[in-house]
């Protein structure tokens, strides 16, 4: 398998790179310290690794060729874990290749093969990792793995609703393709009301499958967003209401509630978040600082720079 890997990424970028018209490249790295604090055992947090927190730098390359078809070729080149993050890529655990696959896009219909984002629903899903704070993330977003080998299609039958399929490797088991996954996701804007419902069979080392569903929901209004995420197994639920008021073009603020419910029981968590973007008529700055309380206050304290490119290779 990972041989068959590095064949479909070489494959990938070679065709990508000898056909594109265009590119959006950007790099975007960020670093923060995310100290926590224990009180049931009255303890700071001492591993070196998890203070980094989210400390990463990422690589995003997008465009087209042939006017309908897409490449899109996403790293992570460093993280908290390099050692994990470097990984064989005949894995389906977290490694250095995110994305790498090529697509086609109609006016109502679209396609991608090659390693994908699984399609799962929640808008905790739809940020870049780059983008997430560890302290506010679910245990879902840590435990499903999304970026997989496989294909996806999409349709979009009316301009504010569309339905993407999806069938990829399992981020439930070891080794690529040994289960495979299959995905339902519905996406819809509707006036101030927006959706990403989805419904999931993971195949399992050892298991037949574990089904999952996701509620993603979001009202916006004005300068704030109201969401409401959930996931759905047969071994827990989880989910979290959370409150994003921009305050201006340059400060953002958040509130977020969150519980967790399994066989021992129920937790709850909450925290803030206040975030700046110092540059003028730009947030590729983002600095930000928050707090996140289960059973113990995480924090967090660091920035993030997005530097952008664009090139246009059409004659």
């Amino acid at each position: 398998m990972k041989k068959l890997s590095l064949f479909l990424l070489a494959f990938i970028c070679f065709s990508a790179a000898t056909v594109a018209q265009d590119l959006e490249f950007s790099a975007v790295a960020r670093l923060e310290a995310n100290p926590a604090y224990y009180s049931e055992d009255k303890t700071w947090e001492n591993d070196f690794q998890s203070i980094l927190g989210n400390s990463s730098i990422y690589t995003f390359a997008y465009g087209t060729f042939a006017d309908n078809f897409t490449y899109e070729l996403t790293n992570c080149w460093l993280n908290s874990d390099p050692k994990y993050l470097y990984s064989e890529l005949g894995t389906n655990s977290y490694t250095w290749l995110l994305t790498a696959n090529v697509g086609y896009e109609g006016e109502w219909f679209s396609a991608n093969l090659g390693k994908i984002c699984t399609p799962i629903g929640t808008f905790e899903e739809e940020f870049d990792d780059v983008y997430i704070d560890y302290p506010f993330s679910t245990t879902s977003w840590n435990l499903y793995t999304t970026y997989q080998w496989g294909g996806s299609v999409s349709v979009q039958p009316w301009e504010s609703t569309s339905f993407t399929f999806g069938v990829t490797s399992s981020p439930l088991a070891e080794k690529i393709f040994s289960k495979v996954g299959v995905s339902l996701l519905w996406e819809g804007e509707y006036g101030i009301y927006s959706s990403r419902w989805s419904i999931h069979s993971f195949g399992i080392d050892g298991e037949s499958s574990r089904f999952m569903a996701t509620l993603g929901n979001k009202l916006s209004f004005g300068s704030s967003e109201l969401t409401l995420d959930e996931y759905i197994t047969k071994d827990y639920n989880e989910g979290f209401i959370s409150y994003l008021y921009n305050i201006n073009d340059k400060f953002e603020a958040q509130a977020k509630v969150g519980y967790f419910n399994n066989s021992a029981g129920t937790s709850a968590n909450f925290g803030a978040a206040f975030r700046w973007y110092p540059l003028k008529d730009s947030r590729d700055l983002r600095v930000h600082a928050l707090v996140n309380w289960c059973e113990g206050a995480i924090f967090s304290i660091g920035a993030t720079y997005n530097l952008n490119f664009n090139f246009n290779f059409r004659k």
